[in-house]
């Protein structure tokens, strides 16, 4: 029955999450001591058939909890400048499910967010933690998380090999109006750097991202193959807030 004040500490409009922030000065001594921080799981461990627990308002009362289990974890949800895991349950909650997936540790391994969560009426959907840990700690930290605004998939050695390719990302979208599509990268270009650093996965490009400020330029190595040629471009980006 407690209440406090909050305030937004950080928002990140590609995921949908927002950290708050309570002043512990606001509260007594005897509330603080009520208060356990919530451990952050793993979602890579979640399979068909792991029980989950939903925590928070999943039916829109806050306190309300439902328990199922895991049926399908997707990882093509298509990211912007990211990976993603989409977990799939059994749990018929309704559409606009607020909260999070506990596992039977009471550990948090997939949260409710309005753009990757869902269900429709039989099974309901969260986003895993594990990729987004990165972006809860910046947003804790009261950092903007870097904005580049790409798809794509990774290029492995073998696939290098297979198709005459670079190790790197292959954008398969620019998202248009964002700070790689101004910058002049398109789809089909393979990213081998950003910033100086090697990446060969959307992970290793989230990865990196997170490490750069918003609102700052940079440097973002690239190879375009044309008809007769194959040529290695540098691109300014002017990454922004997401």
């Amino acid at each position: 029955g407690l209440k406090a004040q909050a305030q937004v500490k950080g928002t990140d409009s590609l995921t949908g999450l927002a950290v708050l922030n309570v002043p512990t000065s606001s509260l007594k001594t005897s509330d603080l001591e009520l208060i356990t921080p919530a451990a952050l799981g793993n979602s890579y461990a979640l399979s068909p058939g792991t029980p989950v627990i939903a925590a928070g308002d999943p039916y829109g009362m806050v306190g309300s909890m439902a328990v199922g289990s895991v049926v399908y974890t997707r990882t093509d949800a298509g990211g912007i400048d990211m990976d993603l895991r989409v977990i799939d349950t059994d749990l018929g909650l309704p559409e606009q499910s607020g909260g999070f997936l506990l596992n039977l540790d009471g550990e948090v391994v997939a949260v409710f967010t309005a753009e990757y969560s869902g269900s429709d009426g039989s099974r309901t959907s969260a986003l895993g933690i594990s990729n987004i840990k990165g972006i809860i700690e910046s947003l804790c930290n009261g950092k903007g998380v870097a904005y580049m605004g790409v798809k794509g998939q990774a290029v492995t050695a073998e696939i290098a090999e297979t198709h005459d390719l670079p190790v790197g990302v292959y954008i398969t979208e620019t998202v248009q109006s964002g700070p790689a599509y101004r910058a002049g990268i398109q789809n089909g270009d393979v990213i081998t750097e950003v910033g100086g650093m090697p990446v060969a996965s959307m992970r290793e490009l989230h990865e990196t991202l997170l490490t750069l400020a918003p609102d700052t330029e940079v440097e973002v190595t690239a190879v375009r193959r044309g008809i007769d040629e194959e040529r290695r471009l540098e691109f300014a980006v002017q990454l922004r807030n997401r």
